[in-house]
């Protein structure tokens, strides 16, 4: 049978709902924070400090103070977003030191690059023995071909130009083809020198280029020989020689030195 209540009997009290119990307030870390920006700027004084003493008279002019002053400033900027953006102290510490992980090898990187870059070209030259390797502003090495023979791709008037190193030779001798490919007006030639080749004796015809250029050499006003039969590739003979400082074979290598 239905519970059937009258109107005037009670109802049962609602249940006492509790109220949910509220999170601990944030403990304050601005101290905390404060310390170690703190730190911080002490360290990067004490290392300003340490490089003065090691490498006295860096720091001497003002641009060199004017760039420590920026990399400080850089230094302070990182360091200040780190702690606005509340990461804990553990995780700051870990991005503080993965960014200067990168900045040391930035920094490295930078240091050895002319390393690097000697290290890359020997490479390119054992893959191409035709590309010269600056040692110095005033000196390239070339590496050995597989023939036994020295090659380079130089610049005649702007035109890339396969030669061979001949001592043998005693001019600059461009093919009919290469010589067509630089310029040279071939109708104009007088073949009327003789010339001692390895197949015997042939002409030549000369003429003269505004500008031969391999590597970091440059020379001007070069006075070539154009073969009149053909060539599988021209010669850079004892003429080009002569307008080098020196030049030596050592070992695979042949390295030409110029003023």
């Amino acid at each position: 049978m239905a519970d059937i209540r009258g109107p005037w009997e009670q109802l049962p009290p609602p249940p006492v709902v509790e109220p949910a119990p509220q999170p601990p307030p944030p403990t304050p870390r601005s101290g905390r924070r404060g310390l170690v920006l703190l730190a911080v700027l002490v360290l990067g004084g004490l290392g300003a400090y340490a490089l003065n003493r090691a490498y006295p008279g860096r720091l001497n002019g003002p641009m060199d103070w004017e760039n420590l002053a920026w990399s400080g400033g850089m230094l302070a900027l990182v360091g200040s977003s780190l702690l606005a953006r509340r990461i804990p102290l553990g995780q700051a510490l870990r991005y503080s030191l993965i960014w200067g992980a990168l900045a040391a090898v930035l920094v490295a990187g930078y240091s050895f690059r002319d390393q690097f870059a000697s290290w890359a070209g020997q490479v390119r030259s054992e893959l191409d023995p035709s590309h010269p390797v600056a040692l110095a502003s005033h000196e390239m090495m070339l590496t050995q071909d597989t023939d036994g023979q020295y090659y380079a791709v130089a610049r005649v008037d702007g035109q890339p130009v396969t030669f061979m190193f001949d001592t043998g030779a005693s001019d600059i001798v461009l093919s009919p083809d290469d010589a067509r490919r630089v310029g040279v007006d071939m109708a104009a030639l007088h073949f009327d020198t003789p010339y001692e080749t390895a197949n015997g004796e042939g002409l030549g015809a000369r003429a003269s280029v505004h500008a031969l250029s391999l590597g970091g050499l440059r020379l001007d006003k070069v006075p070539v020989s154009i073969n009149q039969q053909a060539m599988r590739t021209s010669l850079l003979g004892m003429a080009f020689f002569k307008r080098l400082d020196s030049y030596s074979f050592e070992g695979k290598r042949l390295k030409l030195r110029w003023r």
